[in-house]
């Protein structure tokens, strides 16, 4: 077994899988026992990390257990971090992108301004399922004038279609795991 493969295991053994949460229908994948296992984690990282070669210049993270991956890989890289976060909880102008979730609709906002023209942004968040949240924060990169230079997440599942609508963003999406 390689090394990405036995990482792979060890985080899937680390899950905890919750049905029916946060509604019927709905098997929520908790990240918190990851969380409880700082060695785990900081390989976690540490993988994700060399994915992106050559670095982005930012990494946007996407509330709220996306900002945990973000910010850490923003920290091992040395670059920045910034949030995108739901409708009303950023000071000052806001960039906003309406979007649909798998078991509901929102709004996603970035602080106008956080990036420059033609920055090269990473977009982090802990789950793709139908990929709104992570096209909505795409959406937020391209209105702001920066390049999408790929999407991390930690998991991706399958069966919720978000890769196809991520695939037209023309970037790449790398996951440590797929269910």
């Amino acid at each position: 077994m390689n090394t990405a493969q036995s990482l792979q295991n060890r985080v899937r053994n680390t899950l905890v899988s919750y049905p029916d949460f946060p509604k019927p229908g709905i098997l929520f994948k908790d990240l918190s026992p990851l969380l409880l296992n700082p060695e785990l984690m900081e390989e976690v990282i540490g993988h994700m990390a060399h994915q992106w070669v050559p670095l982005p210049d930012i990494v946007l993270g996407i509330e709220s257990r996306g900002f945990i991956l973000a910010v850490l890989l923003a920290q091992t890289i040395k670059k920045p971090f910034v949030m995108a976060r739901k409708a009303g909880k950023l000071p000052g102008e806001v960039l906003s992108q309406s979007y649909q979730l798998e078991y509901n609709q929102s709004i996603l906002e970035i602080q106008k301004g956080v990036f420059k023209k033609d920055q090269r942004v990473l977009i982090v968040d802990d789950v793709l399922a139908t990929g709104g949240t992570a096209a909505a924060a795409a959406g937020l990169v391209k209105k702001s004038g920066a390049q999408i230079v790929g999407f991390q997440f930690l998991l991706t599942l399958e069966n919720l279609k978000g890769l196809n609508l991520l695939c037209t963003f023309n970037a790449p999406i790398n996951e440590l795991i797929r269910y």
